[in-house]
C-alpha cells in the first residue's frame, strides 16, 4: 500500500545529490562568470593586435615585393623577414585568442550541464517529496489522526507494509503518553489508543468493524 521508508530514505539520499549539484552548478556560473571578466577584455585586445600584426605583415610583403622589382634584394629580404616575423606573432595571437574564447565556451557548456542535472535531480526530489507527503496524508486520512497531532506525528513502515504511527507524546511524537495506531499491509486499522490512554487489548479493532473517528 504504502513505501514511507523506502521514500523517505530515497528522498534523502536525493537531498544530499540536490545539495551537491546545487553547490557544483553554482561553482560552474561563478567560474562561467569569472572568465567572461577576465578573458572578453583580453579578446578584445588579441583582435585590435591581430588586426594591426596582419597590417603590418601585409605592409611589409608589399615593401619587399617593391625592393625585388627593383632588384634591392638586400632591402627585400629585410622586409620579407620582418613580414614573416608578423605573421609568425600574428599565429600566436590567434592561438592565444582562440584558447581563451574555447574556455569561455567550455565553462558556459560545464553550466549548462551541471544546470541540467540539478534540475533533474530537483525534479525528482519534487516528485518524491510530493509522493511522501501525499503517502503522509493517505496514512493520517486511514488512521484518522486528530488534527492537533498532525504536527507531532511519526510514521513507520515494515517491509510487510503494516505501518505504526505514533503521535502526541510529549516531547517527541513517541514521547511520554504517546497515541499508537496499528494500520496492516493491506491498509486497515488494527490497533488504536490515543494519548494517554491505556494499554490493552481493547484498543484492538475487531477486523468485522471499521473503526469509529478519532475524534480526541
Amino acid at each position: 500500500m504504502l513505501n514511507l521508508n523506502a521514500s523517505q530514505a530515497n528522498l534523502r539520499a536525493l537531498s544530499k545529490d540536490r545539495q551537491r549539484c546545487q553547490e557544483k552548478r553554482d561553482n560552474e556560473w561563478n567560474h562561467f562568470q569569472s572568465l567572461l571578466k577576465t578573458n572578453r577584455p583580453r579578446i578584445e585586445a588579441l583582435f585590435v593586435k591581430e588586426k594591426l600584426l596582419f597590417n603590418q605583415a601585409n605592409e611589409n610583403f608589399s615593401f619587399a615585393k617593391i625592393a625585388f622589382s627593383n632588384k634591392e634584394h638586400k632591402a627585400a629580404k629585410k622586409f620579407s623577414c620582418s613580414a614573416k616575423e608578423y605573421m609568425h606573432l600574428l599565429a600566436k595571437t590567434v592561438v592565444e585568442r582562440r584558447k581563451l574564447a574555447s574556455d569561455i565556451k567550455d565553462a558556459k557548456e560545464g553550466y549548462r550541464v551541471a544546470t541540467e542535472q540539478y534540475c533533474c535531480v530537483n525534479t525528482e526530489f519534487k516528485q518524491i517529496n510530493k509522493s511522501c507527503n501525499e503517502k503522509r496524508t493517505q496514512a493520517f486520512v486511514i488512521a484518522n489522526i486528530p488534527k492537533k497531532y498532525i504536527n507531532n506525528t511519526s510514521i513507520v513502515e515494515y517491509e510487510n507494509g503494516a505501518i505504526n504511527i505514533y503521535f502526541g507524546g510529549k516531547g517527541s511524537p513517541a514521547g511520554k503518553g504517546h497515541g499508537h495506531i496499528c494500520i496492516d499491509p493491506s491498509g486497515k486499522v488494527r490497533y488504536i489508543r490515543n494519548p494517554w490512554d491505556k494499554h490493552g487489548s481493547h484498543n484492538y479493532v475487531r477486523q468485522d468493524k471499521r473503526p469509529e473517528k478519532n475524534n480526541s
